[in-house]
C-alpha cells in the first residue's frame, strides 16, 4: 500500500517554509507518495499550475487556534485522515502541529514535524514534541537549538537541509530587468539573499554582509541585495528608505562599521508586502 502524507501549513504566503512543503511535496510524489496539503491556502498556491498533489483547504485562521477555530481544525482534519487514508501527518508551522499531536492522538495515525528555525516559543513547542515520535530540523543550529533549549531527545532528531531545486534555479540572463533597477553595471557580481528580514534573522544578514565584504576586500566588486518579506515594520525601513541606510544601520548597530557599495533599490521593498 503506497504512503499517503498529510502535510500541514496554516498558510501558503510567500515564505522559506512554505516554499520548502511545496518542493518536498511535489519530490515525494515523484517517489510514488500520495500527497494531500492541508492549508488555509495563500498567493503560492495561487501560482501553482498543476500541482502533483491535492490540495485541502483547512481554516486556519491564527498562529494559535483557540476554541471554535481549534475545534473547526480538528473535525476537519480527522475527516481527512480518514477520507484520504493517511499514513502519516507531518507538520510545518506551530499552528498546525498544535492541531495534528490532537488528531494523531485521536486517530492512532503518527505525526512527525519538521522545525524550519528557531523562532518558534519554546515553552509551546517543548509541550508539542513531547507528543511526536520524531522531528526533523533543517540545519546543524536547528538541532543544536531543539537538543539544548527545547530539551527534545537528540538521538529522535533527524537533520535534512533545505535542497535547492537546481532544474528550476538556474542561472539567467545577467543582464536583466533586476540588475538595471539596482543600476547594476554587468560585469560586477550581484549577490541576492532572499530571506523574510525580522530581528531574529540579524545573524543570516550580518554573515551575508561579511561574506560581501572580504568579497570586496579581494577585489571582486559586489553588490548584495535583499528581497524579502518584514514582519516587524518598526525594525525595518520605511518603504521610502534607500537599502543602503537600513545596511549602514544594522552594520553600525552589529559593530562593523559602514559598509561601502551596498545599494537595493527602495521599490524592491514595496514588493513584498508584510505578510
Amino acid at each position: 500500500m503506497a504512503l499517503s502524507v498529510l502535510m500541514l501549513v496554516n498558510q501558503l504566503d510567500i515564505g522559506g517554509t512554505e516554499t520548502h512543503v511545496l518542493s518536498l511535496a511535489e519530490q515525494l510524489c515523484k517517489e510514488g507518495v500520495q500527497v494531500t496539503i492541508g492549508t488555509a491556502g495563500g498567493v503560492l498556491e495561487a501560482a501553482l499550475s498543476q500541482p502533483p498533489f491535492d490540495i485541502f483547504h483547512l481554516p486556519f485562521e491564527s498562529d494559535d487556534p483557540v476554541h471554535s477555530e481549534y475545534q473547526a481544525l480538528i473535525t476537519q482534519m480527522k475527516e481527512l485522515v480518514e477520507s484520504r487514508g493517511i499514513n502519516l501527518i507531518h507538520a510545518h508551522s506551530i499552528a498546525a502541529l498544535k492541531v495534528a499531536v490532537q488528531v494523531s492522538q485521536e486517530t492512532l495515525v503518527p505525526v512527525v514535524a519538521t522545525i524550519h528555525g528557531k523562532f518558534y516559543p519554546p515553552r509551546i513547542l517543548r509541550g508539542l514534541l513531547d507528543r511526536c515520535p520524531k522531528v526533523i530540523a533543517v540545519s546543524s543550529p536547528v538541532v543544536t537549538w531543539l537538543a539544548r533549549v527545547i530539551d527534545y531527545p537528540l538521538q529522535q532528531i533527524a537533520l535534512i537541509p533545505n535542497g535547492i531545486d537546481t532544474e528550476y534555479f538556474t542561472p539567467g540572463a545577467k543582464w536583466n530587468k533586476f540588475r538595471m533597477e539596482l543600476e547594476v553595471p554587468k560585469e560586477e557580481k550581484l549577490v541576492v539573499v532572499v530571506s523574510r528580514l525580522a530581528w531574529e534573522k540579524t545573524r543570516v544578514v550580518e554573515a551575508a554582509i561579511q561574506a560581501v565584504t572580504d568579497l570586496q576586500e579581494n577585489s571582486l566588486c559586489t553588490w548584495p541585495s535583499w528581497v524579502g518579506e518584514h514582519t516587524y515594520p518598526w525594525c525595518m525601513p520605511q518603504p521610502s528608505w534607500p537599502m543602503i541606510v537600513w545596511i549602514r544601520i544594522l552594520s553600525r548597530w552589529l559593530g562593523r562599521g559602514w559598509i561601502r557599495g551596498c545599494a537595493i533599490a527602495p521599490p524592491m521593498w514595496s514588493s513584498v508586502p508584510p505578510g
